[in-house]
């Protein structure tokens, strides 16, 4: 019988870490957990600046667990039964977490290592209509950053831009053009989130740059600090 822990999938991007408030405020004892890609192709995690969720679990205030994985639809699914195992073995874990939206393929993996360990799976974002989630999230403080892009639409200026209402409705007007995600889970766009209210420190990328591979590219975050917040 496992303990009633809850280890998150965390990338750091505005879904995990909106799905780590939502279950935070709502009672729930969070591990964090990130599986870093040995590079970018990954089938199931987020590659950009995954380096970097530590500082979100400071920032957070949470326990944070760390492996790397081969890129590969199989080695990702034997890193994520690693790390779940630590989990239960150091934290006790009773249940996994994810802040999933639509992705039915994401879903059966979280599900399928759920039932093989015997716990509880928490996708409180599952069915949210994507452009109402966005607005959640800005709404609720959190600031934002655009850190890969790889869809028609979405060029090499949108590394590094902030999400806000403006953006938002761009994205909403690029999704009735070209049919992508305006939230990103099929890989159209991924996110770092470097302050929230319920944030204890506010993270300053120091340096970065961006890297454009043509029609695909991210923001290599190559320093960022910690900043206690003024009470």
């Amino acid at each position: 019988m496992y303990g009633g822990r809850v280890a998150l999938a965390f990338s750091g991007g505005k879904d995990s870490v909106y799905t780590a408030w939502l279950l935070s405020s709502q009672g729930f004892d969070l591990i964090l957990f990130t599986i870093q890609p040995e590079s970018d192709g990954s089938w199931i995690f987020h590659y950009p600046n995954s380096a970097y969720t530590w500082m979100q679990s400071e920032a957070l205030g949470l326990p944070w667990i760390k492996r790397r994985s081969v890129v590969g639809e199989r080695e990702e699914l034997e890193s994520l039964r690693g790390v779940v195992d630590e989990a239960i073995r150091i934290w006790d874990i009773g249940a996994l977490a994810s802040g999933v939206v639509y992705s039915w393929y994401q879903m059966r993996i979280f599900q399928l290592i759920s039932d093989e360990f015997g716990l509880k799976l928490y996708t409180p974002l599952w069915g949210k209509d994507p452009l109402k989630l966005l607005l959640e999230e800005i709404e609720s403080g959190m600031e934002i950053i655009v850190t890969s892009v790889a869809a028609e639409g979405l060029g090499e200026d949108w590394l590094g831009v902030k999400l806000d209402y403006d953006s938002i409705d761009k994205l909403r007007m690029l999704s009735l053009r070209y049919g992508l995600s305006p939230i990103g889970e099929g890989g159209e766009m991924e996110t770092f989130v470097v302050d929230a209210p319920f944030f204890k420190y506010r993270i300053h990328i120091k340096r970065s740059r961006r890297v454009w591979r043509g029609v695909s590219g991210y923001l290599d975050i190559e320093e960022a600090t910690l900043h206690p917040k003024l009470l």
